[in-house]
């Protein structure tokens, strides 16, 4: 398995947790996540596919990135913006 960053994800705007738990619970927040992550940088990834333990998408919300699209959204990120912020930009583009 590949090593895995964590990233801190607050002040989750209504409509992005709206299109998170639109696949919530069959998908986990996390692999919905990082999907549109991994998708946006052109990184292979295989989803973790287990369902979300979650009762419902918050405003604040812990990402758990492999090493790769961590790498990806940092260096975005800086040093302009936080990680949370590239990560919510990419949710609200992906539509």
């Amino acid at each position: 398995m590949t090593d895995r960053r964590r990233v801190r994800v607050t002040n989750i705007p209504s409509d992005i947790q709206e299109l998170i738990a639109a696949d919530h619970p069959q998908v986990s927040v996390n692999d919905r996540v990082v999907g549109t992550l991994a998708q946006r940088y052109g990184i292979e990834w295989t989803p973790i596919g287990m369902p979300s333990r979650r009762p419902a998408v918050q405003e604040s919300i812990l990402v758990r990135l492999p090493e790769p699209i961590w790498a990806a959204v940092k260096e975005e990120a800086v040093p302009y913006s936080t990680m949370g912020d590239v990560i919510i930009r990419a949710l609200r583009e992906e539509t």
